[in-house]
């Protein structure tokens, strides 16, 4: 896959590059080429990504990214058992959002551009660890470092 992969964003590069190469181009065409050549790239680099079966290096390549670590994790957990100490929150609040934190270690963030492509049906995770089951439009697209607030966890 990897090759594929290259070839299609390198593909994409050279028609975005077209549009701020041609200083005779206007921005209303340059945008309606660039909507073109997203569509295009996208229904080709579909055909190179099994959504059910990525692996940590397809993800590398098609540049998700990962959310939290587990020292992230733990830091995030230490702060609310101090909240439930304190008896900002009760313990069945404290649970959920201890078991929520815990679910996001390991999301690996869906970059945006992949969103027209993302498959109903995938299961998704939220940053803030709440499960989602995605219908096509039951998310938004808050990102982070260009990337949804939304990943999926790869089987290992």
């Amino acid at each position: 896959m990897k090759q594929e992969i290259i070839d299609c964003f390198t593909w994409l590069a050279n028609r975005v590059s077209e549009t701020t190469t041609y200083e005779n181009w206007s921005d209303a065409f340059c945008r309606k080429d660039i909507k073109k050549a997203m569509s295009v790239f996208l229904d080709e680099l579909s055909k190179y990504i099994d959504w059910d079966n990525l692996t940590d290096d397809d993800c590398d390549m098609l540049r998700f990214g990962y959310w939290q670590d587990k020292a992230d994790v733990e830091e995030e957990i230490s702060a609310l058992t101090k909240e439930l100490k304190d008896g900002k929150l009760t313990l069945q609040e404290y649970e959920k959002k201890v078991e929520e934190q815990r679910n996001t270690l390991g999301i690996r963030l869906i970059p945006l551009y992949l969103l027209p492509i993302l498959p109903v049906g995938t299961k998704l995770v939220g940053i803030f660890g709440k499960e989602v089951v995605y219908d096509g439009k039951n998310i938004d697209t808050d990102i982070r470092m260009g990337r949804l607030a939304y990943g999926i966890k790869i089987n290992k």
